[in-house]
Order: structure tokens, then C-alpha cells, then sequence
């Protein structure tokens, strides 16, 4: 499994929005990964930040990561993950 995590802001309360270029930045990724594999063979999930920052000691794209990780792990099973991230991600 692979769990894409994109970038953010160092502080902000607002929403993400999966149209903001922090987010639409990691299509390609996305994309390279699944590349001439059969769907069977891997899992992509993208997390998408309930917030745009980072929000100091709150940690919010941690605590969404961890979240991501656990509903992976629920529907998976115990697999191989790979955490694929960029800036904050």
C-alpha cells in the first residue's frame, strides 16, 4: 500500500481543498506509481488534510495521517505501506 500525503501551511485553520496546489501536486505521483500495475497489486490512498496547517503542538496533518493509517489497516489488513509525502506531507 501506498499512502500519499500532501503538503501545507506551517499554520492555518482553513479547510483543504482538494483543487489547492499543495494537493493537485501529487496526481503525478499518483499516477507513477500505479503506472502499468494491475489494480490488485497495490493500494493508493491520498490523505487529504482536514486543515491546511500545521498547527504547532496540535499536529493536525498527523493526527489525519494516523487516521488514514488506521482505516488502511482496517480495510488491508496487516500489508506493506509506504508513506509517500511532499513539503509537510
Amino acid at each position: 500500500a501506498v499512502v500519499v500525503l500532501h503538503g501545507g501551511q506551517a499554520t492555518s485553520e482553513r479547510r483543504t481543498r482538494s483543487w489547492q496546489a499543495a494537493a493537485l501536486r501529487m496526481d503525478p505521483f499518483v499516477r507513477a506509481v500505479t503506472a502499468g500495475l494491475p489494480r490488485q497489486d497495490v493500494l493508493v490512498a491520498q490523505v487529504r488534510y482536514r486543515l491546511r496547517g500545521w498547527n504547532g503542538h496540535r499536529d493536525d496533518p498527523v493526527r489525519d495521517a494516523r487516521q488514514a493509517l488506521d482505516e488502511l489497516a482496517e480495510l488491508a489488513g496487516p500489508v506493506p505501506t509506504v508513506l509517500l509525502g511532499h513539503s509537510m506531507g
